[in-house]
């Protein structure tokens, strides 16, 4: 994550999922709620339970048969299931602790697929298609995407046009806001937090694609206190942790991103991961390439308001050019597509690449 945005205020709600979550890890481990009975959970839950219930119209409904699932394994192996929900889903509380580790990479497959078969509804079948109500505490009867988005539209108004993740486009318009909701550590590994308001960022498309993120875990080796490596949503972001390197290639420019200190392994580490799982330097590097024709284009058509054809003074005008777009650009890096790519990309011109651009406009 490069850009630091914030939760929306409806994030509240998510907390109040997860206690109902909760609820049913509890009520699946008890040995005295075998074999599972409908009415009793209906009773049990109240409202809550008979709404859950109804999600599905038989017991092949994705809803109804993760419920089921919990009850295809004994009580024990549902009470295991339960810490492992309750451990993952406070990674965001953990973020400096040395000895935290994600549980999940311990449960064998059995246990893993009913885990994912029982959470991944409450995000794909419930918030993305349908909404949350009746569970005690919401304050947004009716949560879903839809309510999500716009909530973190209010709560971002000066950046949410721009990807958290590689700084470019997230299609939006005054009565739209149009984004991909991002599992940054992956549902199909981190099952318990494929409904956790700290895990879930509004990206663009592309950074939410298959061939991008895909499932690639943020995390390359993990261990005590490996979430120490990664940059995180919300809580620990990279904006002012990188610095990006340029060289003239055929056809373009390459882009290199590196931490801004060396010396600092977990920075450089942390780097690493962020440019492995989002592919930003080959998307940076044709990005920048593009860039680059339109701003040689603008140059050429501003050289001809240069009155003076002394090489000293046109390269003067050159570099205040350079690093008048350089202003202008960083001043806008939070709020506008690319900003901080093309404001670095600008520096380097000014400071690496003048002569070359010089000569490219054939005033020597």
């Amino acid at each position: 994550m490069l850009l630091q945005t914030e939760q929306p205020d409806c994030c509240q709600d998510f907390d109040h999922v997860s206690n109902f979550i909760d609820g049913i890890f509890e009520y699946a481990a008890s040995p005295n709620k075998r074999p599972f009975n409908i009415e009793d959970f209906k009773e049990h839950f109240g409202e809550a339970g008979a709404w859950f219930i109804k999600l599905s119209k038989s017991d092949k409904g994705p809803v109804r048969k993760g419920l089921l699932g919990l009850f295809s394994v004994s009580p024990f192996e549902v009470s295991i299931l339960r810490k492992v929900f309750e451990n993952d889903l406070t990674f965001h509380t953990s973020l400096d602790d040395q000895d935290f580790c994600f549980q999940v990479q311990c449960l064998p497959e059995k246990l893993l697929e009913i885990l994912k078969d029982f959470i991944e509804p409450f995000y794909t079948q419930i918030f993305c298609q349908s909404s949350f109500k009746h569970i005690t505490g919401l304050q947004n009867n009716g949560l879903n995407r839809e309510i999500y988005l716009k909530y973190y539209k209010e709560k971002n108004q000066d950046r949410y046009q721009v990807c958290p993740v590689c700084l470019g486009d997230v299609q939006g318009y005054e009565e739209t806001f149009i984004a991909q909701n991002e599992h940054y550590f992956p549902k199909q590994k981190y099952p318990s937090l494929g409904f956790s308001q700290h895990n879930l960022i509004p990206v663009c498309s592309d950074c939410n694609s298959p061939t991008i993120h895909g499932s690639k875990d943020p995390i390359a080796a993990h261990g005590p206190g490996a979430i120490s490596n990664v940059f995180l949503p919300y809580y620990r972001t990279a904006m002012d942790s990188v610095i990006t390197k340029f060289t003239k290639i055929l056809g373009g420019f390459q882009v290199n991103i590196c931490a801004v200190n060396q010396n600092d392994l977990i920075l450089v580490e942390r780097v690493n991961n962020l440019n492995r799982i989002y592919q930003l330097e080959k998307r940076w590097t044709a990005r920048v390439s593009t860039h680059f024709d339109d701003v040689f284009a603008r140059l050429k058509a501003h050289r001809e308001n240069v009155e003076s054809t002394e090489q000293d003074d046109v390269k003067r005008w050159l570099i205040q050019f350079l690093k008048s777009e350089e202003k202008w650009t960083r001043e806008r890096r939070y709020n506008t597509a690319d900003a901080f790519l093309q404001a670095n990309f600008y520096k380097y011109l000014y400071e690496e690449y003048i002569d070359h651009l010089f000569a490219q406009l054939h005033i020597i």
